[in-house]
């Protein structure tokens, strides 16, 4: 087995030291972690989405204005 990384200018083989095969074990962690972070902040969104969207067809009389202010509340103001 042989893994090439061309941006970081890096090869692993088989036959590799043990940092080399450390390196590569930190640089998979790290990528699983950083994987794990996006899939968290993308569940976040969807259920801010979900809420908005119950939100709004609760009551249907609400102008764009207030959609989108509704919108900046939830997404940046927590407790507003």
């Amino acid at each position: 087995m042989r893994i090439e990384l061309i941006k970081e200018n890096l090869t692993f083989t088989g036959e590799d030291s043990p940092m080399s095969t450390l390196m590569l074990s930190i640089m998979g962690a790290f990528a699983e972690f950083e994987r794990a972070l996006i899939r968290e902040r993308q569940r976040e969104g969807i259920l801010l989405a979900f809420r908005l969207v119950a939100i709004i067809s609760f009551d249907t009389t609400l102008s764009l204005k207030q959609t989108s202010r509704l919108f900046f509340c939830y997404h940046f103001l927590p407790h507003c």
